[in-house]
């Protein structure tokens, strides 16, 4: 998970592992909208701008650590060698 202060900025990592995760309503009371996304070594404290769009980032963030869970299921039952483009460019020469 990683965030954005502005478009420009380089995203900062807040959490490597999403499958260790979980999101909820925060309790804040002095600010609205807030939501947790909390890990084992931290908690991060994150608002939206209305009552909508909190719901939908608390949905897209359960949904991220769902296909996380997922994606490491199916990595475990078909074992498949993956390249990064990166990579296949090296090993192919195909770099210039």
């Amino acid at each position: 998970l990683v965030y954005q202060k502005k478009f420009k900025d380089q995203p900062t990592v807040v959490v490597e592992d999403l499958r260790l995760c979980t999101v909820k309503h925060s309790s804040e009371n002095e600010r609205r909208f807030c939501f947790e996304v909390v890990s084992p070594s931290k908690c991060c404290l994150l608002q939206a701008d209305s009552d909508r769009q909190q719901q939908a980032w608390i949905s897209a963030v359960q949904n991220s650590i769902a296909s996380a869970f997922q994606e490491r299921r199916e990595d475990a039952h078909s074992p498949r060698q993956r390249c990064s483009s990166m990579s296949t460019n090296i090993l192919g020469g195909g770099g210039g």
